[in-house]
């Protein structure tokens, strides 16, 4: 199967690589993905905000800060 390159955008290098799928397996994956998320031992979709916040600092952050740049 063929290989996509995946280029980050800000340094246009290649960080990873992703197969060529077709619509039908990308459907099947994302059913499994939503699946997993939706049904995965409760922990994730049960987990309070602040829970959330503990393990995923990084988003957090980024709501933290207003966009100097947004029209709102």
């Amino acid at each position: 199967m063929t290989e996509i390159e995946v280029l980050d955008p800000a340094t246009v290098r290649p960080i990873a690589a992703v197969e060529d799928m077709d619509e039908t397996t990308v459907d099947a994956a994302v059913r499994r993905a939503r699946a997993a998320f939706d049904n995965g031992g409760g922990w994730w979709p049960g987990t309070p905000d602040e829970e959330r916040g503990r393990c995923s600092p990084a988003p957090r952050s980024w709501c933290a800060h207003k966009r100097t740049d947004s029209p709102g």
